[in-house]
């Protein structure tokens, strides 16, 4: 977020460190690559004074390939997707391939049987996502 100490801020860059910017008040942006990002913020008032605020290695992007989605809500005749969740982990991890995720929406679940993939494992919630495995 940023104030302005005088003036009202008119102008907003943002650099997302993946070589894409915008210059949304408070842009969306989705990473095509997982790795760590340092993000950038540039902003211009009224009076043409200026700031920038830079947060090194600020944004961690862990999951790639196809991602498999399970939810309680879900079933596991479904295809997996954000729309259509799979049921339970364990069906989620047997269709996965090596480099694929599995996000889980939080709930009660058994316990899974990984086997011997290379699988990114998350937890969602409605305000964030939490790495639980990284298996490789």
């Amino acid at each position: 977020q940023s104030v302005p100490m005088e003036g009202k801020i008119t102008n907003w860059t943002w650099n997302f460190g993946d070589g894409s910017t915008s210059t949304d008040e408070d842009p969306i942006h989705t990473y095509d690559k997982y790795g760590v990002y340092t993000v950038s913020l540039t902003v211009v008032d009224d009076n043409s004074m200026g700031g920038i605020e830079t947060k090194d290695d600020y944004i961690t992007v862990n999951y790639a390939g196809p991602v498999w989605y399970v939810s309680n809500a879900g079933d596991d005749s479904n295809q997996g997707t954000i729309d259509d969740p799979l049921a339970t982990i364990g069906l989620a991890v047997y269709n996965a391939s090596d480099g694929d995720s599995v996000l889980i929406y939080e709930g009660l679940y058994n316990d899974i049987d990984i086997q011997t993939k290379s699988l990114f494992i998350g937890s969602i919630s409605s305000t964030k996502l939490r790495i639980l495995y990284a298996l490789s």
